[in-house]
């Protein structure tokens, strides 16, 4: 019995099809910049500079999707090859390299505990503007901590591959100067 695929997208090959969707979700919002752009010259200054920030964020957001779709191919190899790799970060580089990361994670949840009292216990319950502002940042701050604990996880399994590589020698391990 034949197969029939969806939108073309097939197990062995679903990142065409992601970057597709990507870039339509790029297009598909690029009359908001044009709206953004009228909210910013309406002559109020709050507007302007609330619809500024919008603005600037979504015009980053953009070329992050682009930059997205454009890597999709080689990302696919890479999580492979992260995955199966042949060749390992030495075991000292990759705990130094999750040890700066378990950092980074630090410094976000830090930052979203801060500004949850600054809204709880300093704002007025009233100001509505600078609440949106601090939930704003509550959530950029977020996004960086999904991103920083996916990449700490697999710095761990690196660091636990490469554990393994020393202890029972299975994969060639890069030399500490390949990651300088």
């Amino acid at each position: 019995m034949p197969t029939t695929r969806t939108r073309n997208v097939t197990p062995e090959a679903p990142y065409p099809a992601f970057a597709a969707c990507l870039e339509r979700h790029a297009q598909s919002e690029s009359g908001a910049e044009l709206v953004l752009e009228q909210l910013q010259s309406a002559g109020d200054p709050f507007v302007a500079l609330i619809a500024g920030l919008i603005l600037r964020d979504e015009q980053h957001h953009h070329r992050l999707l682009q930059e997205l779709a454009t890597e999709v191919r080689p990302l696919s190899y890479l999580i492979q090859r992260a995955t199966d790799a042949d060749v390992l970060v030495p075991e000292p580089t990759a705990k130094r390299l999750k040890e700066q990361v378990d950092g980074l994670l630090r410094g976000e949840r830090e930052g979203i505990r801060v500004m949850r009292r600054l809204a709880q216990g300093y704002l007025k319950p009233g100001d509505a503007s600078a609440h949106a502002v601090l939930e704003w940042m509550v959530r950029d701050s977020e996004k960086h901590v999904t991103m920083l604990t996916m990449l700490g996880t697999h710095l761990r399994r690196m660091v636990e591959r490469a554990h393994e590589e020393r202890l029972h020698g299975r994969r060639r391990v890069a030399t500490e100067n390949s990651f300088a």
